[in-house]
C-alpha cells in the first residue's frame, strides 16, 4: 500500500499528531461520540469492527464500555495506528489494531456482529459511475 493510496486523517492540512486536538476543537466530539456509542451499544461476546478507526478514540470508548467485546480497529494509515496503539496501551485496553481499508475487512476472517465508522466517508474518493436512477 503506497502512502498516497489514502487521505490522511487531517487531509493535506496538517500533521496526524494534531488530529485529536483538531477534532476536539472543531466538532462537538463529546456529544456525537456519546450518541454513537449509545447506538452501537456494545455487548459482551460481540465482535465490533471500527472501519477507519484513526487514532483509536472511539475503539477505546467501545472497549472501555464493554470489556467483554472484541474490538477490531482498521485503518490504512500506519501513523494513526501507531498513535491508536499507544493510546490503547495507556488506556489499559486490548484492541486488535489492523492496517487496511474497508475492502480488507473480509480478510479478517469470520464475521463481525457490528460495524461502525466515523469521520471517514468524507475522505473516501468517489470512483466508478453512479446510476441516475432512484431507489424505489
Amino acid at each position: 500500500m503506497s502512502d498516497q493510496s489514502f487521505t490522511p486523517a487531517l487531509g493535506r492540512l496538517g500533521s496526524v499528531g494534531f488530529y485529536d486536538r483538531a477534532i476536539r476543537l472543531l466538532t462537538r466530539e463529546k456529544v456525537w461520540r456519546a450518541a454513537l456509542l449509545r447506538q452501537v451499544a456494545p455487548e459482551a461476546g460481540e465482535i465490533i469492527l471500527d472501519v477507519g478507526c484513526g487514532t483509536g478514540t472511539f475503539a477505546i470508548m467501545l472497549k472501555r464500555l464493554c470489556p467483554g467485546a472484541r474490538i477490531v480497529a482498521l485503518d490504512p494509515d500506519p501513523g494513526v495506528l501507531k498513535i491508536a496503539s499507544r493510546k490503547g496501551t495507556e488506556a489499559g485496553v486490548v484492541i486488535d489494531w489492523r492496517q487496511g481499508f474497508a475492502s480488507d475487512a473480509e480478510a479478517l476472517g469470520g464475521t463481525v456482529d457490528k460495524v461502525v465508522s466515523s469521520l471517514v466517508f468524507h475522505q473516501v474518493p468517489v470512483t466508478g459511475t453512479w446510476s441516475s436512477t432512484r431507489c424505489r
